[in-house]
């Protein structure tokens, strides 16, 4: 338990080591010339954003035979982006499932089929972006290669994941549950029954608001580097934040502290972008998307809390 919890503060730490290196003074005076205006335009992006990854969820749902309000799916996804800001590696995401078990619409095990679907959706896109754009970036000798190798590698595993669903469960039966324990196999297959219902044609529509959700936050992103004179283009950004982006996802700090600079530093500092106005735009970054979303997640939270109890009970 301890190493885990140290093994969560390396981004921190990291983060820590960044702030020791700068030219505080610099950095302050890049913070006072931001353009407020610019920040707040992002900041409240927010909202179409994630309306826009809410109506993709329910979309899922409703094709699994589930029902949920569009005010309450909306609810939902807000608080769950709330707790994934508080844990490592965004896993208190997860916690949308719980809200379906804790209004009786389904099962916890059911329940998180839509949920890893929806995440996979995201997960998807920002690899086939991230691998097209380690092309585009040339970050290191013989990187392009590398990023075309690893996009017709994101396109394999996408169609063999697929493939092997799609199967109706034949491979999950006939390899995985003969050998896990009875109360695992029953919980999994009801995991994978909602997988495959998911396998049609609302992937595509679900995809293409993945696509839409994504254009917006990657124009928050870019009106973020215009409040700090960030020397960047809009295209330029999408590849880039979608390698940060998946950075993020490691558990190894809270709201992406250390892993997010440690990108961003690697991919533009190369470019001679100052330090101070990388970190700049990152503060800029936590402030639109995890401290401002996440105030958005606490107040939906406040109206619709989540029953932990219901995990238990599950259980």
């Amino acid at each position: 338990m301890l190493k885990r919890r140290l093994f969560r503060l390396i981004g921190l730490l990291f983060f820590v080591y960044v702030l020791s290196r700068l030219d505080w003074s610099r950095l302050w005076s890049i913070l006072k010339e931001g353009q407020l205006v610019w920040l707040g335009a992002a900041f409240f992006a927010n909202l179409p954003q994630l309306w826009l990854k809410a109506t993709r969820w329910r979309m899922l749902l409703e094709h699994q035979g589930l029902h949920v309000t569009r005010r309450k799916a909306f609810l939902y996804y807000m608080s769950a982006v709330f707790m994934g800001v508080v844990t490592p590696g965004r896993l208190g995401e997860l916690a949308k499932a719980v809200y379906l078990r804790q209004d009786g619409v389904t099962s916890l095990a059911h329940g998180f089929s839509s949920v890893v679907m929806d995440r996979l959706c995201d997960l998807y896109l920002l690899c086939l972006l991230g691998t097209f754009g380690i092309t585009v970036l040339n970050p290191w000798k013989s990187s392009s290669l590398i990023g075309w190798g690893g996009f017709l590698m994101v396109l394999l595993v996408g169609g063999a994941g697929y493939y092997v669903l799609k199967g109706e469960g034949r491979f999950y039966g006939k390899y995985v549950a003969p050998r896990l324990p009875e109360p695992v196999r029953e919980h999994l297959q009801e995991f994978n029954r909602g997988l495959v219902l998911l396998l049609g044609k609302v992937l595509p529509a679900a995809f293409f608001l993945t696509i839409c959700s994504y254009a917006i936050y990657f124009f928050q992103c870019y009106l973020v580097a215009k409040a700090f004179s960030l020397p960047v283009t809009y295209w330029m950004l999408v590849p880039i934040m979608a390698l940060t982006n998946l950075f993020s996802f490691l558990p190894i700090s809270i709201s992406g502290l250390g892993t997010r600079e440690a990108a961003l530093l690697f991919l533009l500092r190369p470019r001679g972008i100052p330090v101070e106005v990388i970190i700049a735009f990152s503060l800029g970054i936590l402030a639109v998307f995890f401290i401002g979303g996440g105030l958005l997640g606490f107040a939906a939270w406040w109206m619709e809390p989540v029953g932990f109890k219901t995990v238990a009970s599950e259980r």
